[in-house]
């Protein structure tokens, strides 16, 4: 099923989940978990680009999510659990906009929840949630979002909250403001010059308005 996608110009980019059942000799020399259901499918997440009229498959990538397009349209971000992709729309090989061409950008120490791009196209902000691992669930710590420089690589980070929400950040029209959700119910406002923050907006919950 489709639970995101991000339209651009005559493209549109859907993630899904798609079932996979791994084949019996694939499990040859590992030793069964005690009462476990080989035939119980699992599910991998994928993007795929679609051209628009017409919807022909550009390309497609495995294991992405939440997909957003560059400003310009020639770049298409994709998330991972700790990693974010950048693909050329053109035929979906690894961007070279970087320093270090087609290098993956690094979201490490926690899984990154969304993306968003820059109207100017200079940054990427990724919404992650920090902690640690207890087994095969992630505790999360603290909401943050890192910003890339699309040129250089670097990164800085903003720390939204003491929690494990996951923040979605938005930019404004010109770049200069950075806006994210908190868990306190209010929407924080940071100043792209400093990484200050500006203002808290309280939300009204419960309300139309």
């Amino acid at each position: 099923y489709v639970f995101f996608d991000a339209f651009r110009d005559s493209l549109l980019a859907a993630a899904e989940t798609v079932p996979w059942r791994p084949s019996r000799p694939g499990l040859k020399g590992r030793r069964p978990r005690p009462g476990a259901d080989h035939a119980r499918p699992m599910y991998l997440r994928r993007v795929e680009v679609f051209e628009l009229p017409g919807g022909k498959v550009r390309f497609a990538v495995k294991g992405g999510g939440g997909p957003v397009f560059s400003p310009d349209g020639k770049t298409l971000a994709a998330l991972g659990y700790k990693t974010v992709r950048l693909l050329r729309t053109a035929d979906g090989t690894q961007a070279g906009t970087l320093s270090n061409p087609g290098r993956i950008l690094s979201a490490a120490f926690g899984p990154v929840t969304s993306l968003a791009f820059s109207p100017d196209g200079k940054r990427l902000a990724c919404g992650m949630i920090l902690g640690v691992r207890d087994g095969s669930f992630h505790i999360g710590t603290r909401a943050i979002v890192r910003l890339f420089d699309l040129d250089t690589g670097a990164s800085r980070d903003v720390q939204v909250a003491d929690a494990a929400s996951a923040p979605v950040p938005a930019f404004s029209p010109d770049s200069g403001t950075l806006a994210t959700g908190s868990p306190a119910g209010s929407i924080l406002l940071w100043n792209m010059g400093e990484l200050a923050r500006q203002y808290a907006l309280p939300v009204r919950r419960g309300g139309s308005k």
